[in-house]
């Protein structure tokens, strides 16, 4: 999985899971610098967050997700799974902790201990990937304030039924207290358990990702999923057949950062029938200045040959249409 934030430096910070990044030892999580514009981007290692895994348990694993550049500061976000029995379903925990880095994501405070069992947000915001906006979180249209924002699908990571929307004050994200949920357009609550779903797809939320393009003034929702819907119910050997050969890749767009949601682009199976790519991510560092195209990032497959397990890139083109309903509808892209 990757996660990506513009610093104010003008790099991508890219947080990556599972693997290892040229020549370092695997890790289950690293922070990745990416200097440049594909094709000619550079990608460094920075950091493989070390102290935060959590003890070595089979029934539990922890993560960084989650990363946010905000001024000269990094903040990543650590989520934690539980096994329920079944080999590839693991629903949410929670987030267990904030981390945050002064230096570039060298060192880092905040860093959970690797026994605690203390959560800083539910299941629902388990897997929160951070709105992206301009270098240094700069370019927020002025009616969301100075909040940062963030987004979670629930249940597990690439089954789950909704998409959740979060906020915090730019300036106090590692508190708590100060976080609040979305229950429906610009309305907000402090118990999270009141939140309602900005967006919905029962069996085919991922953990998604959104990014704020200013030039058309509009927010873009990118979501995959596997073509068969997890269940926990399903058998293991079933579940070894049929989960994770195939994905499908989702991309909306919305006026607002909370939706309505409209479909820009489907794609199943994503990539072709003998992939199975996953977490697309369209970095706003990368979008052209007409903010028609574009690259994306996606992980690699993980259940097929391997080859393709890492950082993959695509370039994209969007081409503006007008709704037949335009006068009920926002324009379409």
């Amino acid at each position: 999985m990757h996660y990506w934030s513009w610093g104010a430096d003008d790099c991508l910070y890219v947080v990556s899971c599972d693997g290892s990044n040229f020549g370092h030892p695997w890790a289950r999580g690293a922070l990745l610098k990416i200097k440049g514009t594909p094709p000619g981007h550079k990608v460094e290692q920075v950091s493989d967050f070390p102290g935060f895994e959590i003890s070595d348990h089979n029934e539990q694993r922890r993560y960084p997700s989650g990363v946010l550049a905000v001024d000269n500061m990094l903040y990543v976000s650590v989520a934690e799974y539980v096994s329920d029995g079944h080999i590839l379903f693991w629903p949410h925990y929670g987030v267990v902790a904030i981390m945050a880095s002064d230096d570039g994501g060298k060192t880092w405070i905040n860093i959970p201990d690797k026994d605690s069992t203390s959560r800083f947000l539910g299941p629902r915001y388990a897997a929160i990937q951070f709105v992206g906006f301009g270098p240094g979180y700069t370019q927020v249209p002025a009616a969301l304030g100075d909040h940062v924002y963030g987004i979670s699908n629930d249940d597990n990571w690439e089954s789950g039924n909704h998409v959740f929307l979060a906020r915090a004050p730019r300036d106090n994200i590692t508190d708590r207290k100060n976080w609040e949920f979305c229950t429906g357009g610009d309305s907000w609550v402090a118990h999270e358990d009141m939140a309602t779903p900005i967006f919905s797809d029962p069996g085919h939320v991922s953990h998604p990702d959104m990014v704020y393009n200013p030039v058309l003034k509009r927010y873009f929702l990118s979501i995959f999923s596997d073509c068969v819907v997890h269940s926990p119910a399903t058998p293991n050997d079933t579940a070894r057949k049929l989960w994770d050969k195939q994905t499908e890749l989702q991309i909306y767009e919305s006026p607002d950062i909370w939706g309505p949601w409209f479909l820009v682009y489907s794609e199943s199976p994503w990539e072709g029938p003998d992939h199975a790519p996953y977490c697309p991510r369209m970095p706003g560092k990368w979008i052209s200045e007409d903010g028609l195209s574009g690259t994306m990032i996606f992980s690699g497959d993980w259940m097929t040959t391997k080859e393709y397990y890492g950082l993959v890139t695509r370039s994209f083109r969007m081409i503006p249409i007008t709704h037949p309903h335009a006068t009920a509808l926002p324009r379409h892209l």
